[in-house]
């Protein structure tokens, strides 16, 4: 198990740094992680709950995407296609490869972390006047797929080489009426 996680934590640390460097994702460092990540759930659990958790959090996914892509046609009053102009086509592909990472409820933690993260990451960027601007584009962008990798990375640290329990942190979180 500690070399699988130690091989996930290699994947993810140069699909960190491919997004931050050239905001480019080999496609192989995709499956690779998904590989990757699959064995660990099963290892975990069993193939048919890591299925199940999956398959739940990839509707949590979808219908975000979905919702993100009807608000966005209706407030342009035209079609729009999110990997356009909004999401890079990797982003959406590391969003589904991190359905893999955990139960539902502690993927939507996770999930609403991450989206913290990046805001913050964007922001600190952005007002430092230091941030990267994509090569083709004149506008902001934010190495998404970088940053959910470097968080997959940090779970996998966390829950998995150190053995904390993220049902620890719900109820902590509970108790801080958090949650």
């Amino acid at each position: 198990m500690q070399v699988l996680i130690w091989l996930t934590l290699t994947v993810a640390g140069y699909i960190v740094w491919q997004d931050f460097k050239y905001r480019y994702v080999s496609i192989l460092s995709f499956v690779l992680i998904f590989v990757l990540l699959m064995a660990r759930g099963v290892m975990i659990y069993s193939f048919h709950e890591n299925l199940n958790f999956f398959l739940i959090n990839a509707c949590f996914i979808t219908f975000q995407l979905i919702f993100l892509t009807l608000y966005l046609t209706l407030k342009n009053k035209r079609v729009v296609l999110i990997t356009r102009n909004h999401l890079g086509a990797g982003d959406i592909v590391m969003l589904y490869v991190i359905c893999l990472l955990a139960e539902p409820i502690i993927f939507i933690l996770f999930y609403l972390f991450i989206l913290i993260m990046s805001l913050i990451y964007s922001f600190a960027f952005k007002v430092a006047g230091t941030y990267h601007k994509d090569d083709n584009k004149k506008e902001f962008s934010i190495p998404l797929a970088g940053i959910f990798s470097l968080a997959t990375g940090m779970y996998l640290i966390f829950f998995d080489l150190w053995n904390y329990d993220p049902f620890v942190l719900l109820s902590v979180l509970n108790k801080l009426r958090i949650l």
